[in-house]
């Protein structure tokens, strides 16, 4: 071997050596870069970031907080989106929700959508302060008028109950509608609600229904149960209490709270099923274990009742 090339090998020998198998000055930090890598650009910074999380460990969280808020410096609003992301989950940095709204409000100012809707979302939950509906409300809007479709669901409760903003169910029906084209499936059925009761559209009950079985078919339990009161009501269609039963032990028997007091109801009353109070008791149970308020009450009704018999 000519002198020249062993004293490149052992040049190159001696470089990876030292300093941890790195060259003098390397960078060592987390994402493995040495330093004449260093992402320079803003645009480099989020995207070396986002890769960093996605690699997901703390070492990782900690470097991507440093670039993102590197970028962020900068005003750039993916960097403040993402850095409210971490301080919301608590990854690289302390979990807060308060250090996470700061961020999402300076992505918001810029126009991200997900950051007005994570902001809007914070400010309805008050996990960051007092709870704050009027400008959820106008976060929710921004981002709504952007296509996010549960900014637009979530408006159309904010509107329906009067939440920050004045009630008015023709609102809340117009961003029920913007959500159900886009497929979310609870505004689909709060939009069936309407159609089914006239609040804020003409009483269509075809509607009503139409929209009760995409959602329901999508695995919605919640449409499943108002189907089935429909038919066990006989709200604008015949009165058929088998196909209620069948309807409501659809969500009962998956475990959907509503749908388990509801067949209690009709194991108490015979309808569409064997009168039985044991079956009564035990779904009145299920419902009652997980908050349903109506199973709740029921089953006192029926304590009280009993009680005389038992002493």
């Amino acid at each position: 071997m000519s002198s020249s090339r062993y004293m490149f090998w052992l040049l190159l020998l001696m470089g990876t050596s030292a300093c941890g198998g790195g060259s003098p000055g390397a960078d060592t930090s987390a994402d493995g870069e040495n330093s004449l890598q260093k992402p320079s650009s803003v645009e480099e910074k989020v995207s070396r970031g986002t890769k960093l999380v996605d690699r997901g460990s703390p070492e990782d969280f900690q470097r991507a907080h440093q670039l993102f808020h590197e970028a962020a410096l900068s005003g750039d609003p993916d960097a403040e989106f993402n850095l409210g992301v971490l301080h919301m989950n608590g990854q690289g940095v302390p979990k807060s929700d308060k250090s996470a709204a700061e961020w999402f409000r300076r992505a918001a100012a810029q126009g991200h959508p997900i950051a007005q809707f994570n902001l809007a979302q914070i400010l309805q939950d008050g996990t960051a302060g007092a709870q704050d509906y009027a400008e959820a409300a106008q976060w929710f809007t921004k981002a709504a008028q952007q296509g996010h479709r549960i900014a637009a669901y979530n408006l159309g409760i904010l509107y329906a109950n009067g939440r920050g903003v004045p009630q008015n169910h023709k609102i809340a029906a117009i961003y029920y509608q913007q959500a159900a084209n886009a497929g979310h499936l609870a505004a689909q059925h709060n939009l069936a609600r309407l159609y089914q009761n006239g609040n804020g559209v003409p009483r269509d009950m075809e509607k009503a229904l139409s929209l009760l079985e995409i959602s329901a078919k999508a695995g919605h339990m919640d449409s499943y149960a108002s189907m089935g009161v429909i038919y066990l009501e006989g709200d604008g269609v015949p009165v058929n209490y088998q196909k209620a039963a069948e309807l409501i032990r659809f969500g009962a028997e998956k475990g959907h709270a509503r749908s388990q007091g509801i067949m209690g109801y009709m194991y108490g009353r015979g309808l569409g099923v064997p009168k039985d109070s044991q079956k009564m008791k035990y779904w009145f149970g299920l419902a009652a274990a997980k908050g349903d308020a109506m199973a709740i009450k029921m089953l006192q009704l029926i304590d009280a009742h009993e009680k005389p018999a038992r002493n």
